[in-house]
């Protein structure tokens, strides 16, 4: 098994359908920066506009590091969320990796050669390694939950999944 960094979108994700045991299924083990631990641990307060929907992230699989302050996460927390820009800086430093799901710091990530791998990528790993059947309960599990994706994106993911 491999291990991979997370930002925060594919913890709250796999917590808020309670199978947060996909993302350890795919990756063995997971490295979450301190900023990340604090977005997914730390409770938000109750809002009836923006429900928490997830519950804390802690399993003996996921490890929390620091990063150390450089001139590349200034630049990046400039640009991105603190958990996004730390969890960039330790896929670079680690060249492992990176699980993200917002746009932005995809591409982002991209341009840094990095390969981010979003909550969608890693429904399609577990059908690939038959760890599920289909991805589409999971998809439907994931918007219910109040994880956004676009239509667009939902329907070519279920085509290329065979599917639609």
């Amino acid at each position: 098994m491999s291990t991979a960094i997370s930002n925060s979108s594919p913890l709250i994700a796999f917590s808020a359908i309670g199978r947060l045991d996909l993302i350890q299924l795919t990756f063995g083990s997971i490295l979450i920066p301190e900023a990340v631990d604090r977005e997914v641990n730390i409770p938000a307060p109750r809002s009836p506009f923006r429900p928490r929907t997830w519950q804390a992230v802690r399993a003996d699989w996921i490890f929390v590091l620091p990063v150390n302050e450089c001139p590349d996460l200034a630049i990046l927390r400039a640009n991105l969320g603190a958990g996004e820009a730390e969890a960039i800086v330790l896929a670079i430093e680690r060249q492992l990796p990176i699980l993200l799901d917002d746009l932005p710091a995809r591409k982002m990530a991209l341009n840094l050669n990095l390969s981010p791998i979003g909550s969608l990528g890693i429904l399609a790993r577990c059908k690939q390694a038959r760890l599920i059947i289909d991805v589409k309960p999971f998809v439907f599990a994931l918007r219910n939950a109040g994880i956004f994706y676009a239509d667009r994106l939902i329907h070519k993911f279920l085509q290329d999944m065979g599917e639609s």
